[in-house]
């Protein structure tokens, strides 16, 4: 049940000792920077030479939410002549593209 409006739920305040979690929080990072600690080679390695293919595929499932973006629909709106300069730029850069291709 919630304390009425304007009264402390812990009105002793937190005990002696008793570290804050913000502090620990940094504590274990500086911790990490440290001893040059590096989550994602961490990771990484995981992925690449675990023999526990389910502790292959979590490493890889972790690195791919951190490192890879969520991506979106995006829609576009132009004009008639914003298309038409678009497919005429696509054109021009096919056509640099056939010319390189048959110099080789």
């Amino acid at each position: 049940m919630a304390a009425p409006r304007g009264i402390a739920q812990n009105p002793k305040g937190r005990p002696k000792g008793c570290r804050d979690k913000r502090l620990l929080y940094t504590d274990i990072k500086q911790l990490l920077i440290d001893k040059k600690f590096d989550p994602a080679a961490a990771l990484v390695e995981l992925a690449q030479n675990s023999k526990d293919e389910s502790i292959r595929i979590k490493a890889m499932t972790e690195l791919s939410r951190k490192y890879l973006p969520d991506l979106k629909a995006v829609e576009h709106k132009m004009d008639d002549n914003q298309l038409k300069s678009l497919i005429e730029l696509k054109k021009k850069m096919l056509g640099v593209q056939e010319r390189h291709i048959n110099d080789f």
